[in-house]
């Protein structure tokens, strides 16, 4: 600028949409044919306007010299999808025309293809001054161009440590090597604008940590070679498994990152494995909501009396003790018809002054469902509860529920699990019954808990006293009732539950141990496959019992069931854990939904899981407990098909929602804590660590694990 003046740069792209199918541009911005259109050109068309917002003392151009300074203007186009132009550069230089104000650079792109762009300005032999009174020669910026009328890229001073300068310096870091371009996270910019949004952007080694930050995120997924099974996915990993003594180091960990180290005994003992995060401070222990909710939820469960009683149940299966042939040439008719208005005498366990009694009930038939087979299912009604208010209308809902062709909770179990008795026994002789296959319900307020079966009614009295002698389960109607879909739901929930255990006992009949906790995650998985789901906010039960195994998941045993002993809440999380796992089983290793070959195999608990997967049961828990963290809700092996295990779900007005809180863990935010514990052990539980807010160092984890103890590391 010989005169010296301080002339004015105005930045003029003029803007318009072209979506052309004909005319294309070459490397140098120039039109071509469509002949000569390179891969990258397959994209829309549209042009570009760069902006930058300065106020206006800071607006002029200045001259470094006195002569007139040139302006450039760059665009980098992203191509993901080329192979041999990834990046495709436009650039032109400014005409710089003299006014009385000062001077105008301007120049027009034309014909840009919508793809990420990469802008910049250059100025040689001059410079603009910044909103931080700083000179700047050149000038960035970045955007995802759209296929509209106007796309509008501002520039911000380079180097002024800005969240768009940042970005743009890990762009240009990234895709130096062009080839690059195709490993990018997407959406590129706006992966990149969420690892600068977690940086402090006044650190001397932002752009550093903006690199490490991105690699420690993005970086292609490694993992060990000797992987015990495949990681999740877009999950990295140090140790799957690790044992013995042990030290990982998760380099860039930044507010990005996230890791969880997951410890199993998988032995037959209880053990202590120790564990560090060595950043100076204390971390904090994450409670589960559950754990502190415990006492407003805890009326909601069953009593520990009330699920001692099934396990009692399950221990006097009176099969275990009996033998027979397999030959089925002793089967007799069933001589008994039922008609609606038919009364009978049934015992059961009941409810009497606050007593636990086995009792006769009197009570009436008053639905049959005819079933697709020919077999009838009779609901037998306590006559003391005939004339509650809205009873026909349950019974009406039940019916529907039980018997409608294929999705009705009869047709359905059979399908799932198998076939319950074809009838009931003549005799001790496991394979001496006759064809009475109708199946009997007896619906009573006075019936204790929710519902159950038991196979001791199917024998005989001659071999029993205490027998019904008939395919029998018992459902507790509710004392009071306004929502009539809700009792109908809870009901019928109870016989999807109570008839899987009628179909599990009748498979596994000749074997000579029980197997309540795989009997008892069939029929939470009977609940769930019918439709009584927490996801589907009509199963609180499962959802507070799922939260008592959360807050438990150390010392909760996969593959036991709880002792009679045990308190109402530990006994809650066994159910809670049952639910968990026998959904999680069947959605990964069932035959469309059916587990019929877990139940016909003629073993129990661990055997027969590993017979039904087809891997060690070592494998299958490992896997089963990695799930608890990952919480993938679309499913898989890590994870539950629909179901967010740290999401909040109501269950109507009148009961309370149950926030999931998943695996109780213990968080250190690394940033400004470290941590260390030793967690003791059950047998086949695990212990979860879970590691948050890095600040773009490394983190170390050091642990010392027994022997039967695996550690599994797992980041992104």
């Amino acid at each position: 600028m010989g005169n010296g003046k301080v002339g004015s740069l105005v930045l003029l792209l003029l803007i318009s949409a072209f979506c052309m199918t004909g005319c294309f541009f070459n490397k140098d911005g120039r039109g071509s044919s469509a002949a000569q259109t390179p891969e990258i050109l397959a994209e829309p068309l549209t042009s570009v306007r760069f902006e930058i917002s300065l106020p206006a003392e800071n607006s002029s151009l200045r001259a470094a010299t006195g002569d007139v300074p040139q302006v450039f203007f760059e665009l980098r186009l992203l191509d993901r999808s080329s192979s041999s132009s990834p990046v495709v550069m436009l650039r032109k230089q400014a005409q710089i025309v003299a006014s009385d104000s000062g001077f105008i650079a301007s120049t027009i792109f034309e014909n840009v293809a919508v793809l990420p762009a990469i802008a910049s300005m250059s100025i040689n032999g001059g410079y603009l001054v910044g909103v931080d009174s700083k000179q700047y020669r050149v000038w960035v910026g970045r955007k995802d161009l759209v296929a509209a009328s106007e796309n509008v890229i501002t520039l911000v001073g380079q180097g002024d440590k800005s969240t768009v300068d940042v970005a743009v310096n890990l762009l240009d870091r990234l895709i130096a090597t062009p080839a690059n371009v195709a490993t990018l996270a997407l959406p590129i910019f706006e992966k990149v604008d969420g690892i600068v949004a977690g940086l402090n952007l006044s650190s001397t080694t932002v752009y550093d940590d903006a690199y490490a930050a991105y690699n420690a995120a993005y970086a292609p997924i490694t993992v060990p070679a000797d992987s015990e099974f495949d990681p999740p996915a877009d999950y990295a990993s140090l140790a799957f498994p690790a044992t013995g003594s042990v030290q990982l180091v998760m380099p860039a960990f930044t507010a990005a990152s996230e890791a969880w180290v997951v410890m199993m005994n998988r032995s037959s003992g209880s053990l202590s494995p120790s564990w560090s995060v060595p950043i100076a401070g204390s971390a904090s222990l994450r409670k589960s909501a559950a754990a502190e909710g415990t006492s407003e939820f805890s009326s909601l469960l069953p009593s520990g009396e009330e699920m001692a009683f099934h396990l009692r149940l399950r221990r006097l299966n009176p099969g275990r003790t009996q033998s027979g042939s397999s030959s089925l040439s002793t089967l007799k008719p069933s001589i008994r018809a039922v008609s609606v208005n038919d009364s009978e005498n049934f015992r059961a366990y009941i409810i009497s002054n606050n007593q636990v009694i086995y009792s006769a009930v009197s009570a009436t038939c008053r639905k049959i469902a005819l079933l697709q087979n020919g077999r009838q299912a009779f609901f037998f009604v306590d006559n003391d509860d005939l004339a509650v208010a809205g009873l026909d209308s349950v019974l009406s809902g039940l019916e529907t529920n039980w018997s409608v062709a294929s999705t009705g909770i009869y047709d359905k179990n059979r399908s799932i699990f198998g076939e319950e008795p074809p009838g009931t026994m003549n005799s001790s002789n496991l394979d001496d019954f006759n064809s009475n296959g109708d199946i009997y319900m007896l619906i009573s307020r006075k019936i204790y808990t929710a519902g159950y079966f038991w196979g001791t009614d199917l024998y005989p009295a001659t071999v029993f006293a205490e027998s019904n002698h008939k395919k029998i389960f018992f459902l507790q109607l509710s004392s009071s009732f306004s929502d009539l879909n809700r009792e109908i739901n809870d009901i019928s929930a109870t016989m999807a539950h109570e008839f899987q255990h009628m179909i599990h006992f009748w498979q596994k009949r000749k074997l000579p141990q029980s197997d309540a906790w795989l009997d008892e995650a069939m029929s939470g998985y009977a609940e769930y496959i019918n439709g009584f789901r927490i996801e589907n906010q009509n199963n609180q039960s499962k959802a507070l019992q799922a939260n008592y195994y959360f807050e438990r998941v150390n010392s909760i045993r996969v593959d036991k069931w709880h002792l009679e002993t045990d308190t109402n809440l530990v006994m809650g999380a066994h159910y809670g854990k049952a639910f968990l796992f026998g959904i999680w089983l069947a959605q990964n290793y069932s035959l469309n939904g059916s587990v019929q070959n877990l139940l016909s195999v003629q073993l129990t608990e661990k055997s027969a899981v590993e017979a039904f997967t087809g891997e060690s049961f070592d494998k299958t828990f490992a896997k089963f407990m990695l799930a608890l963290a990952v919480n993938n809700s679309a499913g898989g092996t890590y994870g539950f098909k629909g179901l967010d295990l740290t999401s909040t779900y109501s269950f109507g007005p009148d009961l309370s929602a149950v926030t999931l809180t998943g695996p109780a863990r213990r968080t250190v935010s690394v940033a400004s804590a470290g941590d260390s514990a030793s967690p003791a052990l059950s047998p086949y539980t695990a212990a979860y660590v879970n590691i948050i807010n890095g600040n773009g160092g490394n983190v170390t984890i050091n642990a010392t694990l027994p022997t039967g103890v695996s550690l599994f590391q797992l980041q992104k």
